[in-house]
């Protein structure tokens, strides 16, 4: 996405997109941060609310001036839909004057919001209901003050976020040792990359499919639901240690490169498929497969510039065989509660089948480097949005072969200090949710919980948050419980989260 300066009253920036941002949905990716206030005994609560206004609009004035962009509004320019304005920078106008990007919001009670955040959360976030022909800001921040939780309502602009630049603009809101100077620069106001797309038929990507042979059929969104799952960390950790050990004790290195969030997305996954199996979506013989939503911005984070902004989400393809999946929870519960010497060689096929998905899944994510993003620059350069979507909803079939995977748990990079956030409680755990609203079957995402400490040793609650058919759903607790992974009767929606 390139950008040139072009006079204009009020000043405009042109981006060139660059073919994954010309195909991205034209939508917002909307996120919470749910963070505890302290009791703050004999501090009125207008004078906390007062406070926490004013660290905000200074936050959010010095975004806007790393990231100019955030101050405009995205539109059309002229009729080509592959190129957009961002109209009015206007990083002078004082944040407070700026209603159209950030709204506070007061209420007396948590319970009243928070009982019904997993059915109807689309109420901590701004409307979303905008258009492009009248222009839509890049970012919207709504915070929301209760009882005892602050809520960070936040609406990406997915065209031109992708989970890199979520991650840098979080971290930025939260961290109060962060340094928005240090993303200046004396050539350009912001990051962006220049990659030069590689000529690729899409035929030769593994989540396109244009043969044509079927037309997929979604599940009604009212037949879907939404959960949130908080993994028995003892569990979970203890049998990612042992299989490590196993591996290491018959002189495999193939989990040498796996990483524990690979192995949670392969309990997950595993669950997921095996309850498919049972109703009857996948047979035996089918192949499944988990498209893994990566940000493909291929510098380094230690090199990456802290004011980079852009799309770069490039899928990438994780493979399995339904053969294997079956009968986990009679093999997988001696194992993960013995001694890996003594159960191991019985384990049976269900966690041979976590360890080499977890693996795969380690595999596909390693494959994208900036030649494999430049490819699907390439492909995505010759297709249209409504083909690109087309074909790559029929390789995924989501409602019985397909599953969508993200890593939301660097989202919160702020995690092992205090917040810079006044009268912050940092002895509960600040939690990251997605919005309940954005249904996508299949859909499985990682987070983390953190409580706040000033030490390197913060504490982590392992959650993910889980997006399917509302019998397939059922299944899927059924099994974690019989397995152990999660507690009986632990899942759940927004309305009871684990405090």
């Amino acid at each position: 996405m390139d950008s040139k300066n072009c006079p204009a009253d009020p000043p405009t920036v042109e981006f060139e997109l660059n073919p994954i941002e010309a195909k991205s949905a034209r939508r917002y990716k909307r996120v919470a941060l749910v963070i505890p206030l302290d009791d703050s005994v004999g501090q009125p609560r207008q004078k906390r609310i007062l406070s926490v206004q004013q660290y905000f609009l200074k936050t959010i004035s010095k975004a806007v001036a790393l990231w100019p962009m955030l101050g405009g509004s995205i539109t059309y320019s002229g009729e080509n839909s592959g190129q957009l304005t961002i109209q009015g920078p206007m990083p002078s106008v004082p944040a407070r004057q700026r209603s159209d990007l950030i709204e506070f919001e007061c209420t007396l009670s948590d319970e009243s919001l928070l009982e019904d955040m997993n059915e109807d959360s689309k109420k901590f976030f701004f409307p979303t209901d905008r258009t492009l022909a009248a222009g839509v800001p890049p970012v919207l921040l709504k915070i929301t003050f209760l009882d005892s939780q602050l809520v960070l309502g936040v609406s990406f602009y997915e065209v031109i976020a992708d989970n890199a630049f979520i991650e840098l603009f979080l971290s930025s809101m939260v961290d109060s040792s962060w340094n928005f100077r240090r993303g200046h620069s004396k050539k350009r106001d912001y990051a962006r990359l220049r990659l030069n797309p590689i000529p690729d038929p899409p035929d030769m990507l593994p989540f396109y499919d244009r043969s044509n042979k079927y037309i997929v059929v979604n599940t009604p969104s009212n037949q879907l639901v939404s959960r949130f799952i908080e993994f028995q960390q003892h569990t979970v950790l203890g049998f990612i240690q042992n299989l490590r050990k196993y591996h290491l004790h018959c002189g495999n290195n193939s989990l040498d490169d796996v990483k524990d969030n690979d192995v949670m997305a392969a309990i997950l996954w595993a669950a997921i498929t095996n309850a498919r199996r049972l109703l009857g979506k996948v047979q035996p013989s089918d192949q499944v497969k988990m498209n893994i939503l990566v940000p493909g911005e291929p510098m380094a984070p230690t090199l990456r510039h802290w004011s980079y902004c852009g799309n770069f989400t490039v899928p990438t393809v994780a493979t399995a065989s339904v053969l294997g999946v079956t009968d986990l929870a009679a093999d997988a519960t001696p194992y993960r509660n013995s001694y890996y010497q003594e159960y191991i060689s019985d384990c049976g096929f269900g966690i041979r089948w976590i360890s080499q998905a977890a693996n795969k899944i380690r595999e596909a994510i390693d494959d994208v480097d900036e030649v494999y993003v430049r490819r699907v620059m390439g492909a995505k350069k010759d297709l249209s949005m409504e083909e690109d979507s087309a074909t790559y909803e029929r390789c995924l079939d989501r409602s019985r072969i397909g599953t969508t995977f993200e890593d939301w748990t660097g989202f919160y990079r702020s995690g092992r200090k205090t917040t810079g956030i006044p009268f912050t409680d940092t002895r509960q755990f600040i939690r990251i949710l997605p919005c309940a609203d954005d249904l996508e079957e299949g859909k499985v995402i990682l987070l983390s919980h953190f409580k706040a400490s000033k030490t390197a040793n913060c504490q982590i609650r392992r959650l993910a948050w889980l997006c399917l058919e509302t019998e397939t759903m059922n299944h899927v607790r059924e099994q974690l419980e019989a397995e152990g992974w999660i507690k009986e009767k632990s899942m759940i929606g927004m309305a009871t989260l684990p405090e």
